[in-house]
């Protein structure tokens, strides 16, 4: 785990949390004594592929995410990593990337599928819109119509379904337990699939 401090409205990073290799390797790209590229390119890294309660961002679909972690890391949203210098940044930031990403999914592999699955059910929302279709037999002419509205519920109902897993997820790895509510469901009304023996 990357550790942050800040004393004095200064950000610092500890060199000795930096086990990754990847992560580790852009420490040591920054040739300066102050370490300000890598700091910056760190903390992009973290605010990017964390999925813990530590990262402000992590709640933010991961599509939607990537504007705020370059304003957050480097104070602009259209950041280009290239402006870093002469060395290779771009390619040195991506595999740190994919590298932290391996390493947190070991851990919260589970939490993570479901924030992509949750990601590409709310993608594929956002370019659906409701649709009544006429259709018209060639022979008969008979009329009918189809609609689209299926496909919507059943992607909003398997974010709901998302939505209720990864919560109780992410309860059993900061609390060790599933807060009753999520038991069966959303709601202490809901009825859920799970039946309990007295």
């Amino acid at each position: 785990m990357i550790e942050f401090t800040v004393y004095k409205d200064t950000l610092s990073v500890d060199p000795d949390s930096l086990t990754n290799p990847d992560i580790r390797y852009l420490w040591e790209l920054d040739k300066s004594k102050k370490k300000d590229k890598a700091l910056k390119a760190i903390l992009y890294v973290f605010f990017k592929e964390d999925l813990s309660n530590e990262n402000p961002l992590s709640q933010i679909p991961y599509y939607e995410r990537e504007s705020d972690c370059r304003l957050r890391a480097f104070g602009d949203p259209d950041f280009e990593f290239y402006s870093l210098g002469d060395e290779d940044w771009t390619e040195a930031i991506e595999m740190a990337c994919s590298s932290y990403r391996l390493e947190v999914a070991d851990t919260l592999k589970d939490i993570y599928t479901l924030d992509k699955k949750m990601d590409q059910l709310g993608k594929m929302l956002l370019k659906t819109k409701p649709k009544i279709i006429r259709n018209e037999h060639d022979t008969s002419g008979k009329v009918t119509y189809t609609t689209n509205i299926k496909i919507i519920n059943d992607a909003l109902n398997d974010i709901v379904s998302i939505i209720s897993a990864k919560a109780s997820l992410v309860s059993m790895h900061v609390h060790g337990v599933i807060p009753k509510e999520l038991r069966g469901g959303l709601s202490p009304l809901s009825r859920g699939k799970i039946k309990t023996k007295s």
